[in-house]
This record gives structure tokens, sequence and C-alpha cells, in this order.
């Protein structure tokens, strides 16, 4: 009886890490925005059930000037946003708490400088904002990306 109950335990337990997954899915594809000093470029894939695949990166002029992986990760009963930069905090992942979920995937790490808060947010299939915001040197800083779907 005690392993039936474990059973079942473990497939409602995949099922909701499933469903947890399933409204942060109008982010996968590629996606890119570009400034007058060049594009950033991020995609995103499902590797499985509980995680998002991503890159980043800023091309100016065909240089690949800043680099990122990323990963989605559903986890110790949260969803988490974890970018690594191999510049940046020595190379280690930072973990970012999603906050909410829907039209907007708000991510959270307020032991961070910059960015303390990420949020994407859903206009439409082909239309994604990114908002970047924290600390830089003790100033309030703020980035907004508005990506374009690429097809």
């Amino acid at each position: 009886m005690k392993n039936k109950f474990l059973v079942l335990l473990l497939l409602l337990s995949g099922c909701s890490q499933k469903e947890n997954m399933k409204p942060c899915e109008w982010i996968l594809g590629n996606w890119m925005f570009t400034t007058d000093r060049g594009t950033f470029y991020e995609s995103w894939i499902k590797q499985d059930i509980t995680h998002f695949k991503g890159s980043g990166c800023f091309v100016i002029k065909g240089d690949t000037v800043f680099k990122e992986s990323l990963m989605l990760e559903n986890k110790n009963g949260g969803i988490f946003y974890i970018p690594r930069i191999a510049t940046q905090n020595e190379g280690k992942p930072v973990e970012f708490m999603m906050m909410k979920m829907g039209k907007e995937l708000i991510f959270e790490n307020l032991s961070h400088d910059f960015p303390k808060r990420i949020v994407y947010a859903y206009a439409d299939d082909d239309h994604i904002k990114v908002t970047l915001s924290g600390l830089e040197k003790g100033q309030p800083r703020k980035e907004v990306l508005n990506f374009i779907r690429m097809h």
C-alpha cells in the first residue's frame, strides 16, 4: 500500500510540475532586439517538463560582445530563472525566483545588485518586453528590451 501511495504521489508531483511550466511556454523560440548600437538575440528551447534552456548574446558589427547561458527550471517547489555570464559573478549562475507567472513572468533576487528584478512581459505571439531593474554602483538602473520573434 505504501508503494502505491508513493507512486501516486510521484505521478501527481510530476503533473503539477508540468502544469507549472506550461504558462511559461510563450517564451520559447528565437527573439531579437535591435538598437542603434547592435542587436541582442535570445533563444529558448524546452528541454523537458521542468527545464527550458536559453542563450543570449549582444552583437555589434558582427562581433559578439556579450554572451550568457540561461535556464528556466522548476525545482525545490518554485520556478527559477538562472542566468550564467562567464565574465560576471566569477562565472557562477545567479538564481532569480519566480514571483508571478502568466502574461508576465516576474523573477527576483533582492540580494543581487543588477538586476534585482527581471520581468518578461508577453505582448503577443511575436513581441515580448524584458525589463531589468536594480542597482548599479548604488544608483537605480533600468533596461527595457523590446524583443521581436524571429521567423
